[in-house]
Parts: C-alpha cells; structure tokens; sequence
C-alpha cells in the first residue's frame, strides 16, 4: 500500500494512503500540521496496520521533528484504541452518568464513537437497581448538534473534523434521565449536559 506527504503551496503538510493494493485509488488527502518553518526531507515510515510516522527537519539551525500517524485516515475504520470515562453525579440517584470517548489523539477525518452508560456510584439498595434510566441524549460537537437518541445503545459514532494536527475539539452529549428514588418518592426528570474533548493527530 502506498502512503504519500507533501507539502502545500500554502505550506500545509498533507497526507494520502492508498485504499487498494494496486493504488489505483486513494484516501482523501488530510491536513497533518500546519508548519511555520520549513519541511525539509519529510519521511514516512507506516506499518500494515497503518499506524506510523511522519519525520521532517527544518532549517536553521536544522531540528528532527516527528508525528504520529494513526490507522483510520479519511474513510478508515473507526478509532478502536484507549478509551477514558468521565463520570457525572445526578441529584437523588444511585447511580452516576458515565461518557466515554476516546484517550488520546484521533486522526483528522478519523471516525469515533462517543457513548453514554451508567455506573453504579457505590453498592446499590436491593430493588433500587434501576434508580437512573436514560431516556434520550443529544449528542454535539463544537456546538453543532449531530444526532438525537431516545433508545439503547446511546451511542454515536462520530467524524473527527478534517483540521490540523494539535486541534482540541469539545463533544457534548446532552442527556436527559428519569430518577426513582423509591420509598414512595415521585420519579423525576434530570437534564445534565456532559462534556469532553479530542484532540487531532
């Protein structure tokens, strides 16, 4: 498979991989960094797995540089590495919000999944196991609503915007839940809007 980078007239160093093993046809081609200085005797070196790296130096006095190439360029398959959880309180519930979204960075056009669960705050009550229910959640990034989900799995696999390496993107996930705190209390509504970012390779 062949992989290409080049710079830009505009100084942008761009890269494209080929899709088939004849290289008849390729992804589309990906800002990887915006560079200032020069790019001199940029270099690629990618494993079959498609993850790599991408060195360059500049002039003047001349400094190596390099950056990670990740599988999943373009149209590639989802982001299938580390994951991190944040967990977010709900007033009279047993239970936490719990998103998840990838840890660490995602390449530039890359496809992710962003997820909402629960998690069980400490040892539940008998009989009071389902004292949180997610009901629907909206899901955001950087302000754009992308998709509303009213049923299980609340899950969403998203883009990561086509920008330049170091980009630190917010995904919201606006999560509406219904609270039964039990002993004859009244079942409540809770709105809470969980929040976390990505950054770009």
């Amino acid at each position: 498979m062949l992989h290409v980078a080049w710079v830009d007239t505009n100084g942008v160093v761009q890269y494209r991989s080929g899709t088939n093993s004849s290289n008849t046809a390729f992804t589309s081609a990906q800002q990887l960094l915006v560079q200032q200085g020069g790019v001199d005797d940029p270099r690629l070196a990618i494993a079959p797995a498609g993850n790599g790296w991408l060195t360059w130096d500049d002039s003047s006095p001349p400094h190596v540089h390099a950056l990670p190439i990740v599988p999943g360029f373009g149209n590639g398959p989802v982001f299938t590495g580390p994951t991190q959880t944040t967990t977010t309180s709900v007033p009279g519930a047993n239970m936490q919000l719990a998103f998840t979204l990838p840890n660490g960075c995602v390449g530039a056009g890359q496809k992710f999944t962003a997820n909402v669960g629960t998690k069980a705050k400490h040892r539940v009550a008998r009989g009071q196991k389902g004292a949180l229910a997610v009901l629907k959640v909206t899901f955001s990034l950087d302000g754009k609503p992308l998709k509303k989900i009213a049923h299980k799995p609340f899950r969403l696999v998203i883009t990561a915007p086509n920008l330049p390496s170091g980009g630190v993107h917010t995904v919201t996930a606006k999560t509406t839940v219904r609270v039964r705190p039990g002993h004859g209390k009244k079942n409540k509504m809770v709105t809470k809007t969980l929040k976390g970012k990505i950054t770009i390779c």
